[in-house]
């Protein structure tokens, strides 16, 4: 195959033998699949983690004889020297270097397809021209998606044709209850989206119904348990004041910073600015599209036009940071814990009937589906009975806000509650429009009564005492 030479410097990783005698096999990791991986269109620092990973199994055969070498390596024979190299590790750490391993035998030319095909095959091969021709995605992203789509094929029909006909909504559940839960929330986040668009685009192709992309449930990331600061106004000042504005550099810094902490650019949009960007007229900045691909008009804070207009005519006055902009401090949202959560379902038995009886077995309810569900208070309050399926153990939410309309299981207490307080909602309200009942029947529009906020400079009972300020 043609030799992929870079000529980029060959720092060495991994074991001090490999620095002072290197192999053939080292030599064409740091030369010729360095360049493969370049032509392929990866960035710098991924090409840097493929060849670390790459190194490190080269290192480790080297010690283990018993095994083949890198060039008798095969595709059947990866998962098991993965198990042997990495034991123990998780499934992300595995579909890393099996994903380096592959990119190594397509590089050598020994990236053998398996022998039988399956029936499946072709929506596979439309989907991935697809994503080529009209939606542009390289090859980092097109791999997982690819694998991300396979393994749902695989796992639904084998080696047999696509059957769109018999796949339902539990199918779908199974497959991300059963297949994705070894993996972390961001991987598994990134498995059922690429799934969810993939049945997306089978509906546009009329093979099924919209109703099955709706059914791939999301996964929230909520991030670290530490939520990021925000630096207060006299560690704004302390930070600007640190830059030497004597320097070409230090300008540069405090221009930098300013940018990130005004307008609330990211790093990368920081670093890609020019020039023309910037429309002094206008008091624009036009901001290059990073990501999601979508460029933007940011306004020019005052401070930074009038420093600007400073820099032109030194009679121009700079008002002060703190007279021009104000910080805005959202408070941190609480979470719940279980026990507070069946605290106030207890509550609610205490609510006095305000022109229904059901308000205390209304409101219970209305917290336990927004407990178990994770719903939006407006998404639950637009409720209807139709959107309660018994049978399937589903629930239909519509659409909200920006979100579409999805399709949420249930478990079997969430779906006896929501049947015992929909029997009661009938028999006392048999023509209310909504499934929660308000007052007189009527439509549920507010749930601040969901607990009684004590009053303004009045103590909260000891059990209501979280380790954060408790939401009123």
């Amino acid at each position: 195959m043609t030799d992929h030479r870079s000529a980029r410097g060959t720092s060495a990783v991994g074991d001090a033998s490999w620095r002072t005698e290197p192999t053939r096999d080292v030599a064409d990791i740091l030369g010729g699949f360095t360049g493969y991986l370049h032509d392929l269109g990866y960035a710098a620092l991924t090409i840097e983690h493929y060849r670390r990973r790459l190194l490190a199994v080269a290192a480790w055969l080297q010690r283990h004889r018993r095994h083949c070498g890198l060039r008798q390596l095969t595709r059947r024979l990866i998962p098991h020297l993965l198990q042997d190299v990495l034991p123990g590790r998780s499934p992300d750490t595995l579909t890393a270097y099996r994903k380096v391993l592959h990119h190594w035998l397509r590089f050598q030319g020994r990236y053998a397809t398996p022998h039988r095909a399956a029936r499946w095959q072709p929506w596979l091969d439309d989907y991935r021209d697809c994503l080529q021709t009209h939606r542009g995605v390289g090859p980092c992203t097109l791999e997982p998606a690819e694998a991300s789509v396979q393994a749902f094929l695989e796992w639904q029909f084998g080696h047999g044709p696509a059957d769109w006909a018999r796949l339902r909504p539990p199918d779908i559940w199974r497959f991300a209850q059963h297949q994705v839960r070894r993996l972390n929330p961001p991987s598994r986040k990134v498995r059922l989206g690429e799934v969810r668009r993939f049945l997306k685009f089978v509906h546009l192709k009329g093979a099924c119904s919209s109703q099955l992309a709706a059914a791939v449930p999301t996964v929230a990331v909520c991030g670290n348990s530490v939520r990021p600061q925000v630096l207060s106004e006299p560690q704004r000042r302390q930070m600007l004041a640190s830059f030497a504005l004597t320097s070409p550099e230090g300008k540069r810094d405090y221009a930098m910073v300013l940018c990130m902490l005004d307008l609330g650019l990211r790093g990368a949009e920081t670093i890609r600015l020019r020039l023309e960007d910037i429309d002094w007229q206008l008091r624009q900045l036009a901001v290059p599209g990073t990501k999601t691909g979508r460029g933007r008009q940011l306004p020019i804070p005052e401070h930074v036009f009038a420093r600007y207009c400073a820099a032109l005519d030194p009679r121009t006055q700079v008002p002060p940071l703190h007279l021009t902009q104000g910080l805005e401090s959202r408070r941190a949202p609480h979470i719940y814990t279980d026990a507070q959560v069946r605290l106030i379902m207890r509550r609610t038995r205490t609510l006095r009937a305000w022109h229904t009886p059901l308000r205390p077995i209304t409101y219970r309810t209305l917290i336990g589906l927004l407990a178990c569900t994770g719903l939006r208070p407006c998404e639950a309050l637009r409720l209807r009975d139709e959107h309660l399926d018994a049978t399937a153990g589903t629930l239909r939410v519509p659409p909200a806000k920006s979100s579409a309309g999805r399709t949420l299981p249930l478990h079997r207490s969430a779906v006896r509650a929501l049947q015992r307080y929909q029997r009661i909602r009938r028999a006392q309200f048999p023509f209310a429009p909504q499934f929660f009942a308000g007052p007189f029947g009527r439509h549920l529009v507010d749930v601040c009564g969901l607990v009684d906020v004590p009053a303004p400079g009045s103590r909260c009972p000891r059990q209501w005492r979280p380790s954060a300020s408790p939401p009123l």
